[in-house]
């Protein structure tokens, strides 16, 4: 670890950057071991390598496009934040594709498949007068990438996710910080709110099944009500039939944090962790 002047970039100079993790199978169970520390690193073009110790990171999952897995990785070793696409066709060996963003101070980019194009939604990392998250998009597979424009969702230095091929978003609708975690459609010109997930939210991730959407996403749990709260992870499970038809519905969104409230018991449910604190339904707000 280095311990640099400014304690706010503490964290850039972890070893988080540099991490090994392994699933070992042993009789029948899966069991995750972290390995030795191993800088992701990729020849990205450019003079500005990531310095001894520090790597890449992932924030959003990856996607299959054609015939090869794509992943988004992003750097943010001042004053360098961009994101950058690796590709591979096992799953087990990388390579580097192509550069999102740089020269801008963005990260984390999800990525997503759009009429045979792939397109990005980023987080602005710097906050100011009415921000949204950063848009760009390639129509060479991902090699390289459109300059950056404003989306319609707003991010106050949020992380976004794209859920590709339904598609569906799940942000943050705040132009001031983390509130109103929502999950809406994806639509540059009309995004339509289907459910205000949580008044508070931060760093969803998400996978689904045939018929069912499951998001996980970090809250805050007041630690002077619940002291002994072990996680602060929530999980909430969609419909993804009801997701569809509430999808139809006029339910436009804006920056302006209005939105139409649909029938919640029958599209989602909370999922809650042992020992968590029960926060109540968020579908009453």
């Amino acid at each position: 670890e280095k311990l640099v002047p400014n304690r706010i970039e503490w964290w850039q100079h972890c070893s988080l950057w540099s991490r090994a993790l392994d699933v070992v199978w042993s009789h029948g169970k899966p069991k995750i071991s972290v390995g030795a520390p191993k800088q992701i690193i990729f020849d990205e073009p450019g003079s500005d390598k990531p310095p001894l110790g520090l790597g890449y990171l992932g924030r959003c999952h990856p996607i299959w496009y054609k015939d090869r897995y794509l992943l988004p990785l992003y750097r943010e070793h001042a004053p360098h934040f961009h994101g950058t696409i690796i590709q591979s066709k096992d799953g087990i060996d990388w390579e580097y594709l192509g550069t999102i963003g740089r020269g801008t101070r963005c990260i984390q980019p999800t990525i997503w498949e759009e009429d045979g194009k792939l397109c990005a939604l980023m987080r602005r990392f710097s906050r100011g007068l009415n921000p949204m998250a950063y848009y760009s998009e390639s129509t060479d597979g991902g090699k390289t990438w459109s300059p950056l424009i404003d989306s319609p969702y707003p991010n106050c230095n949020n992380s976004i996710l794209v859920v590709n091929r339904e598609p569906l978003v799940v942000w943050n609708d705040d132009l001031h910080g983390r509130s109103n975690i929502t999950l809406g459609t994806l639509d540059l010109k009309r995004p339509k709110y289907l459910a205000k997930m949580d008044g508070y939210g931060s760093y969803p991730a998400a996978t689904k099944d045939a018929k069912h959407l499951y998001v996980a996403y970090t809250t805050k749990p007041n630690p002077l009500k619940f002291p002994k709260a072990k996680t602060v992870i929530k999980v909430k499970t969609y419909d993804l039939e009801t997701l569809q038809k509430a999808a139809g519905k006029d339910t436009t969104c804006s920056s302006s944090s209005k939105s139409v409230s649909l029938p919640s018991s029958s599209l989602w449910r909370v999922v809650q962790p042992k020992n968590s604190p029960k926060t109540g339904d968020p579908s009453k707000n």
